[in-house]
């Protein structure tokens, strides 16, 4: 969906966008931004549980092949990549409610700041 891009756009903080060198509001500007800042994301917790060494080398893979242009849709997982990335770059806690069932994707017990989305089957905002 390119409700998910949009989405994390709308909460990057200027000093946020500047930390990944964007500097257009395009979902692919964000993609390749995001593609060139990869990295394995150590200490991410999913709900409380720390991602496996496997679940942060398959994340860190599948950004750096991700081939969208931004326009086609994304199928957002509860665990997103890339949102993983966001949380571990940014220190953001990040809480997707996804039909009333809270996930929350977390860097650290030290956070910047809390970061909203609600999600169903077919939008992310």
């Amino acid at each position: 969906m390119s409700c998910f891009w949009v989405a994390i756009m709308k909460r990057l903080t200027a000093s946020e966008a500047a930390t990944f060198g964007l500097k257009s509001e395009s979902p692919l500007s964000l993609i390749k931004a995001l593609q060139r800042h990869n990295i394995t994301t150590r200490g991410i917790r999913h709900n409380g549980i720390l991602l496996s060494r496997r679940q942060q080398c398959e994340n860190f893979a599948w950004i750096k092949n991700y081939e969208e242009t931004g326009n086609d849709g994304h199928l957002t997982s509860c665990c997103d990549p890339f949102l993983c990335l966001l949380a571990y770059r940014l220190k953001w806690s990040i809480k997707i409610d996804y039909q009333n069932k809270v996930n929350v994707i977390e860097a650290s017990d030290v956070f910047s700041r809390v970061v909203n989305f609600k999600a169903s089957r077919t939008h992310f905002s």
